[in-house]
């Protein structure tokens, strides 16, 4: 499917089921150079006076009666110089994050490395105290399930680092399981280039 928030079809969440496999649900919010809008992140991230945040109402709402698993909430929008991302919105999201946690529990939620707690466009491919907070929240409240980590971790530049090594310990020193930390490779980016 297309379009910032994807909802998984039901062939896919009943193949899934069938084979024991949990079926995820997608939320993006692109890069200003590919049509990222600030105001989509405003609205993701709204909060009602009553407290409420009513996207993630619907998202809870769209996964329970198309039974399905949860979702994955990749923000990338960066803003621009007249509307920047700013460290409210980064308080914002763990908020958010919180809100759906409390109230859905049993839904899943995966969250991107791509906002730091300053709200800084920063991917730090890895667990680091720079992202944390969106999986570990403060006490009493709730982050998400799980992280999946940029791919840089397997450049030249980060290999050195052991930025996976390091991230299973960071999450290990603040009662995380490190398996609740994903790591991919990017294998076609460049197409036939990729190396």
């Amino acid at each position: 499917g297309e379009g910032l928030i994807v909802v998984p079809s039901a062939d896919v969440v009943d193949a899934g089921h069938k084979n024991g496999v949990k079926v995820i649900g997608t939320v993006f919010m692109p890069q200003a150079a590919h049509g990222g809008k600030m105001e989509w992140l405003e609205d993701l991230l709204k909060k009602e006076e009553d407290g409420s945040y009513p996207v993630a109402d619907k998202l809870i709402e769209v996964a329970k009666f198309y039974g399905f698993d949860g979702w994955f909430i990749n923000q990338e929008t960066e803003g621009t110089d007249e509307e920047p991302l700013t460290k409210e919105h980064a308080l914002r999201m763990q908020e958010f994050l919180s809100y759906y946690k409390e109230k859905a529990a049993e839904l899943e939620l995966i969250y991107y490395d791509f906002m730091t707690v300053d709200g800084q466009m920063d991917w730090q491919n890895g667990l680091t105290e720079k992202n944390l907070a969106f999986l570990k929240a403060e006490e009493g409240k709730a982050a998400a399930d799980q992280m999946f980590l940029n791919f840089w971790w397997t450049t030249e530049k980060y290999a050195p680092e052991e930025l996976l090594k390091s991230s299973a310990q960071l999450a290990e020193q603040n009662g995380i399981d490190p398996y609740t930390l994903y790591a991919g490779v990017d294998l076609q980016s460049k197409g036939y280039g990729t190396k």
